[in-house]
């Protein structure tokens, strides 16, 4: 259970704009303030922006077709002023996201298990043991299995609701303060919607992440 003064902690605070070169704004003066633990969510038509706000903030976006002005400030650091070195560190263990398309962001000659590996790898050292540790609570956290005949699938093997919760895992390996949600639930059928967004609600009350 968080303190109320952690409640209140901002933990992103923003206002920046958005353009890609020869072509109007694409975002003009976005302001957004997201607390620690809290839940924000962001409504807009295809193509108002959505992505591009969510790629801006993790710096994601092509540098040499587009530019961001302003200041994007996460945990007292401006992320529009840190290095790509910088950034790397950040994403996936402070700051996390989850594409819309699962299938597509999963590599598919990789099996599930190596991939998540890497994640665990990115931003951690261990032994094989606390690897291995670190994966299976992480798909328990997301309700999926943890046996091996799990792990040795590959992308194509699995639901599209199964690989959006493999997704789902690597994001919250590390347990991030922020994990950004961009349309995560638009390629699935209403059923796994609701138990996408029950799992997100779930992991914001257990480990006090917000979205």
């Amino acid at each position: 259970m968080m303190s109320e003064a952690s409640q209140n902690e901002i933990l992103l605070s923003a206002c920046f704009s958005v353009c890609y070169v020869g072509k109007p704004p694409v975002l003009l003066d976005v302001g957004i303030e997201i607390q620690r633990g809290e839940v924000l969510g962001l409504v807009g038509q295809s193509g108002s922006g959505k992505s591009t706000l969510a790629m801006a903030i993790l710096g994601l976006l092509d540098k040499k077709r587009s530019r961001v002005v302003g200041n994007i400030m996460f945990q007292q650091s401006d992320l529009l002023r840190l290095s790509e070195r910088g950034l790397r560190a950040l994403r996936g263990r402070a700051v996390s996201l989850v594409l819309q398309s699962p299938l597509s962001s999963l590599n598919p000659a990789l099996r599930i298990r190596t991939q998540l590996k890497e994640a665990w790898r990115a931003h951690a050292s261990g032994t094989s043991v606390d690897c291995a540790n670190a994966i299976r609570t992480s798909l328990h956290n997301v309700s999926l299995p943890t046996d091996e005949e799990f792990l040795r699938k590959y992308p194509s093997q699995m639901s599209v609701g199964q690989a959006q919760r493999v997704l789902i895992a690597m994001a919250v390996m590390h347990r991030p303060a922020l994990l950004i949600a961009d349309e995560a639930t638009s390629a699935l059928d209403v059923i796994t919607q609701s138990e996408i967004l029950a799992l997100f609600r779930e992991l914001n009350r257990s480990t006090g992440m917000a979205a």
